[in-house]
């Protein structure tokens, strides 16, 4: 995903759409915001007959408003598809995430194509966001506890890079501060986390390395679920 934001687009999106349900932005606001975040995202806008229609802000706020529910966001990983399609992952970019705007209707960045919406059942579900700080909270707590006891070696130039040059961005203006403090940690430690898999050994055997992988794999998942479970503000 070529510019990535602060956290996947999807959820950003979402935020506006369900803000704009409840009334603290406005319609047009939410469609605007929206404009931008596509452009920040270098997607295009063309139409792909196979997967969907183009690409339309007013068409997307539009059905997101309809929906007899808060539109739901999935992240996808290796090992845990969020509710996506399975058919679908292979054509999306995974890394901006998946916006159910309602039952049948996703929103999904396709490869090559854009950001288009797709008529597809899918099994996104609302994730409660209190129970996502607290599986967080844990998993923080296992990751620290496990990783200060091991034989760590690694480059840790890029984490220290990415989290100087965080910044919260297009957000709605009407999120509650301890709202957006969880979503900002919980997208600081997703970028701690998915740099330590990638840059770090535990030195000690192959085996405390798999455990090294799957105590971070445990805190990614985490924090994406937070992510997730905080779209719906």
């Amino acid at each position: 995903m070529p510019n990535a934001l602060w956290a996947p687009p999807a959820v950003i999106i979402a935020l506006w759409i369900n803000s704009a349900r409840k009334n603290t932005v406005t319609t047009t606001d939410a469609i605007n915001a929206l404009e931008t975040i596509i452009s920040e995202t270098n997607s295009t806008s063309g139409v792909d007959r196979d997967f969907g229609t183009e690409l339309n802000g007013g068409q997307v706020t539009h059905i997101g408003l309809s929906a007899d529910d808060p539109v739901s966001v999935g992240l996808p990983i290796p090992g845990d598809p969020a509710g996506v399609p399975a058919t679908l992952l292979a054509q999306i970019e995974t890394s901006a995430g998946v916006v159910a705007l309602d039952r049948d209707h996703l929103l999904v960045q396709l490869r090559e194509v854009g950001w288009q919406i797709i008529a597809t059942p899918h099994a996104i579900v609302h994730m409660d966001f209190n129970f996502a700080k607290t599986q967080l909270t844990s998993a923080i707590s296992e990751a620290a506890t496990y990783l200060s006891q091991s034989d760590l070696v690694g480059d840790h130039s890029r984490i220290s890079e990415s989290l100087q040059k965080f910044r919260t961005m297009h957000l709605p203006p009407s999120l509650n501060q301890k709202h957006v403090e969880s979503l900002e940690l919980a997208a600081r430690i997703h970028i701690v986390a998915t740099g330590a898999i990638a840059d770090s050994q535990a030195m000690a055997s192959p085996s405390q390395d798999r455990m090294r992988i799957e105590v971070l794999r445990n805190l990614e998942r985490d924090c994406l679920q937070l992510l997730q479970a905080g779209a719906i503000c």
